[in-house]
């Protein structure tokens, strides 16, 4: 009682609505009818060792296994030992599948490997000789850079410029040259430069400049002026100052000049003329 007949059940079953019923097209095979993923997984992990293995126990590299986007398993392979696993197992086993479906792009023998293993010898070779050149001109370069700064120090030296003095130190000093004599010129200089660019001795050379001027007008030629500068300018060949009578620094070769006296600069005869 309450069961329908076996016609009546059929018809109630084809009276069932289209999409309610299971397509045999788009349902998921069942997991004991998937293909095997070993050999994909091992290549998704970066395992050459495991995919040689798995190759050698005869795995498929043609299935496109669904898990993996309908990849092959060689297109999963990212590090270069993979990919090699595939073509060594090709050249070893050219005809035992379609290589071509696989996607692997060639085989991958014993001789190729060596041949490939010996480029990069050569290349290696290559690069340490063009090291070693490199090395030899820089050292080349270096030591020419040294005898330079050496001669330019020496230069500097006899010169009673500062600036030009301690540029030539701080270049040699980075080049590993010595510098002892050099920085006791220097020291020298400045201490001289100090000496002229006194207030006294300024004063004092002022006065005895205001002198020899008076006596120039009057007609008067004495061999000593009556007031002589505490500290007195080096003189040149000529006998004229070779310092400005300012800041002490040495004269350019067309000093700046007013009155009696020489300046360096423009800013000296500027600040000298506020206290005349």
């Amino acid at each position: 009682r309450g069961l329908l007949p076996p016609a009546a059940a059929q018809s109630a079953s084809s009276n069932e609505p289209q999409s309610l019923r299971p397509d045999p097209q788009t349902e998921e095979a069942p997991a004991s009818e998937q293909p095997p993923s070993e050999l994909h997984e091992a290549a998704e992990a970066g395992d050459a060792a495991r995919v040689a293995a798995l190759l050698s126990e005869g795995a498929d590299p043609t299935v496109r296994h669904p898990a993996f986007r309908m990849k092959v398993a060689y297109d999963l392979a990212q590090q270069q030992e993979v990919r090699n696993a595939f073509r060594r197992h090709m050249a070893h086993a050219p005809d035992a599948w379609d290589w071509k479906s696989a996607k692997v792009p060639s085989p991958l023998t014993d001789e190729l490997e060596a041949a490939k293993a010996e480029k990069a010898k050569a290349k290696e070779r290559e690069r340490k000789k063009r090291r070693e050149k490199e090395k030899k001109e820089a050292k080349a370069k270096l030591e020419a850079e040294a005898r330079q700064a050496a001669e330019d120090l020496r230069a500097a030296c006899v010169q009673d410029d500062t600036d030009v003095l301690a540029t030539s130190i701080a270049r040699a000093e980075g080049l590993d040259v010595s510098v002892v004599d050099a920085k006791a010129r220097l020291a020298e200089l400045r201490k001289q430069q100090e000496d002229f660019a006194n207030p006294e001795a300024r004063r004092r050379r002022e006065a005895a400049a205001r002198a020899a001027a008076l006596e120039k007008r009057l007609g008067i030629h004495s061999s000593a002026s009556p007031l002589e500068p505490a500290a007195s300018a080096p003189e040149g060949p000529s006998g004229a100052s070779t310092r400005c009578d300012w800041c002490g620094k040495p004269l350019p070769p067309s000093p700046f000049t007013k009155h009696v006296f020489s300046y360096c600069s423009i800013e000296c005869v500027q600040a000298h003329a506020k206290t005349l």
